[in-house]
C-alpha cells in the first residue's frame, strides 16, 4: 500500500514508559507519559486533554509483556478527564490514576475521585505539599508523589514527616543521581523513579481510525439512559477498527478469560455496560481528533462480514456459526489496514482456533466462504459457480445476499452524510 493510503487508515500513537522501582530495586510498575513522536524525549502537546486520551487509548490495546503482567500502570489524568469518568475504562486493571494537587478541592472533584476509588482504582497524588486544606484528598490517595529534584533535604524531611500521618507510601520522582536516590531512601520513600534508573522508553504503536459515521452511531447508543446491548453490538459490529480493538482489549492479561470470544455481543456483555461505555468513549474521542480520513477498506470489511453472516443464516444446519463468519469477513482485511502479517494480528485476538486459521489461510473449509465474497469483488463468476456447487449453495441466493449486503452497508455508511 502507498504511504498515503496507510495514513488514511491509522494514526500513529506514542507514549513513553518509565519504570518505577521499589527500595530493593524490584519493578513496582511503569508510568506512561505522552510523546508526540518516536524520537521525542519530552512531551509536547497543544491540548492536554487529547494527550491524556491518546495515552489512555494506546495503553488499552498495547500488548503487555509476560514479565510485566500485574505490574502497576501509572497514568496521568486531568481534572476534566476524571470528572468525565475516563479512568473507569480501566476498571479491573492494575491502573494507578495519577493527578496533581488542585488549587482548590471542590465537592464535584472529590466525589469523582471517590467514585474511582469505589471502582477499585488506585490514586497517586503528584506534587504532594502537605497542605492542610487538602487532607480529604490525601486520605483518598494510595501513593503520594514528591518531586525531589532541587529540594533541600530539610524540606524533604518535613514533607515525609507530614506524610506519615496518612500512612501511605511515598514515591520520589525525578531521582537524577545516586545522591538523590540515597537521600530519598534514607528518608523512607518506598518507590523511586527518574533518569538515575532509566530514561523513559518510547513505545510506538498504530491504531486504526475508522469512519466517523460509525462513531456518531455508537455515541448515540452510549448516551441512552437504559442499556441496549443488542443495539450497541449491532453498531460496533459495523466498525472493523473498534471490533478489533475490543477483542484485543479483552485478550489482555487483565481479563484472563477462560474461553474464546465468539461474537461482538458476547464481548460487550462480558465487559458490562459501564465499562464498555467508558472504554468506547476513550477510543471514540481520540479517533474523532482532526485530520483523519475515511477509507474503502472498513466499508468493504463490513460488506464481507454482513454477506457471510447472512449466508450462514439462510443455508441450513451444519454450517459455520453466523457470528463466526461475520468476524471472518470483518477482520479479513486487517493485514492490509495495519500493514502487518495476519498471523501477528490474530495472535493478539481471543478468537476460536478455526477462525484464526481461516484468517491466516490455514483453514480451507472456512476460507472458501471468504472466497465467495472475493469472487464478487473480482468478478470471478466461474470461481463463484464452482464454490457454490462445492459448498452446496444456490448461486442466485448467494448473489441476492451479496446485493442485500451492499444495500445494508451503503445505508449504514451513508445515513449520516
Amino acid at each position: 500500500m502507498t504511504d498515503g493510503a496507510m495514513d488514511s487508515l491509522y494514526r500513529p500513537y506514542y507514549f513513553a514508559r518509565q519504570p518505577i522501582f521499589t527500595r530493593d530495586m524490584a519493578i513496582f510498575g511503569f508510568e506512561l507519559l505522552y510523546r508526540h513522536s518516536a524520537e521525542a524525549e519530552s512531551a509536547q502537546y497543544a491540548d492536554v486533554e487529547m494527550a491524556t486520551l491518546n495515552v489512555a487509548a494506546g495503553a488499552s490495546i498495547t500488548p503487555v509483556e509476560k514479565r510485566d503482567v500485574g505490574k502497576a500502570i501509572v497514568m496521568n489524568f486531568t481534572r476534566r478527564s476524571i470528572l468525565d469518568g475516563v479512568p473507569l475504562a480501566f476498571q479491573g486493571q492494575p491502573v494507578v490514576v495519577k493527578t496533581g494537587e488542585p488549587e482548590r478541592l471542590d465537592g464535584a472533584y472529590l466525589l469523582a475521585l471517590q467514585t474511582l476509588k469505589a471502582a477499585g482504582l488506585r490514586l497517586a497524588l503528584d506534587g504532594y505539599g502537605g497542605r492542610p486544606d487538602l487532607e480529604a484528598l490525601y486520605e483518598l490517595s494510595d501513593v503520594l508523589v514528591v518531586d525531589v529534584l532541587g529540594k533541600k533535604p530539610r524540606l524533604l524531611e518535613e514533607l515525609v514527616r507530614k506524610a506519615r500521618f496518612y500512612r501511605f507510601p511515598l514515591l520520589a520522582k525525578r531521582v537524577e543521581d545516586r545522591k538523590h536516590f540515597k537521600l530519598a531512601k534514607d528518608l523512607g520513600f518506598a518507590y523511586f523513579q527518574g533518569f538515575f534508573f532509566q530514561q523513559p522508553e518510547v513505545v510506538p504503536g498504530r491504531t486504526l481510525t475508522s469512519n466517523e459515521i460509525s462513531r456518531l452511531h455508537i455515541f448515540r447508543h452510549l448516551e441512552r439512559d437504559e442499556p441496549d446491548f443488542d443495539a450497541l453490538a449491532e453498531t460496533v459490529r459495523t466498525d472493523v477498527s473498534i471490533s478489533y480493538r475490543l477483542l484485543a482489549y479483552l485478550n489482555s492479561a487483565a481479563f484472563c478469560l477462560p474461553e474464546h470470544i465468539h461474537s461482538i455481543k458476547q464481548a460487550i456483555v462480558i465487559l458490562g455496560w459501564t465499562r464498555v461505555r467508558n472504554w468506547l468513549r476513550v477510543i471514540i474521542l481520540t479517533d474523532l481528533a482532526p485530520g483523519h480520513k475515511t477509507s474503502e477498506l472498513p466499508y468493504l470489511s463490513a460488506v464481507r462480514g454482513r454477506f457471510l453472516e447472512s449466508l450462514a443464516q439462510t443455508s441450513g444446519p451444519g454450517r459455520p456459526e453466523p457470528a463466526e463468519l461475520f468476524l471472518l469477513g470483518l477482520f479479513s482485511l486487517l493485514d492490509a489496514m495495519l500493514d502487518q502479517p495476519m498471523a501477528e494480528i490474530v495472535a493478539k485476538l481471543p478468537l476460536p482456533g478455526s477462525l484464526a486459521t481461516a484468517l491466516t489461510g490455514d483453514n480451507p473449509g472456512l476460507a472458501e466462504w471468504l472466497d465467495l465474497a472475493q469472487c464478487f469483488e473480482n468478478g470471478d463468476w466461474d470461481r463463484l459457480d464452482t464454490l457454490c456447487r462445492k459448498i452446496v449453495l444456490d448461486t442466485f441466493q448467494v448473489a441476492r445476499t451479496y446485493y442485500d449486503s451492499l444495500v445494508w452497508a451503503n445505508a449504514f455508511f451513508g445515513s449520516w452524510h
